[in-house]
């Protein structure tokens, strides 16, 4: 996709933890800016990252709705399309594997890495992990450490420990 081509867009959302900001090139998403704060230093992350974008008429009112539904603790499955063109070939491998991990679940990072066919490539998966464009819908905090450690997160371990809480998850240390 062509970016110079298409319009950079982006939605707020209000959920109980704060303003969250979607931001998408065209159709595609492209980033999820989780909630933090008020729609005021919602938009000013959104800008520092994406400079020149505009707020977006409301198009993805189903992804909206399902992720304050998710913020509310709820069993939610993300369907849009993504625009994955800002990614690597390994990082979208390893995004796409990942997508496919359950609400509710977890898996390793070398698991994970298996799974996308480059055994013994944990770290590398972290690192794919770290550049992430959208957590929760390539639900990055679903990986932990083989022994079952938390491990790391872009957005931070405390952030990690809430969504895993939100989805229940308890089989971790």
């Amino acid at each position: 996709m062509n970016k110079a081509l298409n319009k950079v867009y982006y939605r707020l959302v209000q959920t109980r933890f704060g303003c969250a900001g979607l931001v998408q090139y065209g159709s595609r998403l492209a980033s999820l800016f989780l909630p933090r704060g008020t729609e005021k230093s919602a938009v000013a992350r959104i800008r520092k990252s994406f400079p020149g974008s505009q707020p977006a008429q409301p198009s993805r009112r189903r992804f909206e709705h399902d992720l304050r539904r998710y913020f509310e603790g709820q069993r939610v499955l993300f369907r849009c399309p993504i625009d994955w063109s800002g990614l690597g070939r390994f990082d979208r491998k390893i995004l796409k594997t990942l997508a496919r991990v359950p609400y509710g679940r977890v898996i390793s990072y070398g698991e994970l890495a298996r799974r996308a066919g480059y055994r013994g490539a944990a770290r590398a998966v972290g690192s794919a992990l770290s550049r992430n464009p959208l957590p929760l819908v390539i639900p990055c905090h679903r990986v932990v450490r083989g022994d079952g450690g938390l491990g790391g997160y872009s957005a931070g371990r405390r952030w990690k420990k809430k969504l895993l809480n939100l989805e229940s998850v308890t089989n971790r240390s």
